[in-house]
């Protein structure tokens, strides 16, 4: 399934910093650090994709520029709501996380190509397409370079993301690795999605 998320970054009001961290310097560029260290008076960030699918108990969303966990959800008959803080907010208020930076959430994580490029855009992308996988996670599927096809692209993006989750490339054959399944699906949802795309503009 293909859907556009918003793209969203919020400060973590710290200044400690890992290799691939946004930093946002205090004359408002963005950078990425290299390494570990720490800037006075800036501040790390993470990104989130967000959706506007309804919020269920467990779900990550945003409200206020703040990130929270749900506590459940009803309808009073005119609105949906959202358990915040022991008391109702109307959903319409928030909105739902899908995928981070912020790895201390358990939700799919934003690929680091994805954070370079929005770095290099200085915070102008706020839209991004994405497709559910699968597996679960998701694939950003505005991937395709000059010279590129589909499959290329695809094949690319999928090395990518396995060799940031499991720290190594997987083979392509399912009597070599155990991760070929997920591989092969991640892979897969790329292609169905963009091809979605393509047929959606």
């Amino acid at each position: 399934m293909k859907k556009n998320c918003q793209v969203l970054m919020l400060l973590t009001n710290t200044n400690n910093y890992s290799k691939g961290d946004i930093i946002k310097l205090r004359e408002d560029k963005l950078v990425i650090a290299d390494y570990n260290m720490q800037y006075a008076n800036n501040s790390s960030a993470n990104l989130y994709f967000t959706s506007n699918e309804v919020i269920k108990e467990g779900d990550w969303y945003i409200y206020d520029n703040r990130v929270f966990q749900s506590e459940g959800q009803d309808y009073n008959g005119t609105f949906n709501l959202v358990l915040h803080r022991g008391g109702w907010t109307k959903a319409s208020l928030c909105t739902k996380v899908i995928a981070t930076t912020d790895k201390s959430l358990n939700l799919p994580i934003i690929p680091q190509s994805y954070v370079e490029e929005y770095v290099k855009s200085n915070g102008e992308i706020k839209e991004v397409p994405i497709a559910y996988c699968n597996d679960g996670s998701i694939a950003i599927i505005n991937i395709l370079k000059k010279k590129q096809t589909l499959e290329e692209a695809a094949h690319e993006l999928t090395h990518k993301y396995f060799r940031q989750k499991y720290g190594r490339d997987i083979h392509i054959n399912r009597s070599q690795d155990k991760y070929y399944d997920s591989w092969n699906a991640y892979y897969s949802g790329i292609i169905a999605g963009a091809k979605w795309q393509q047929s959606n503009p």
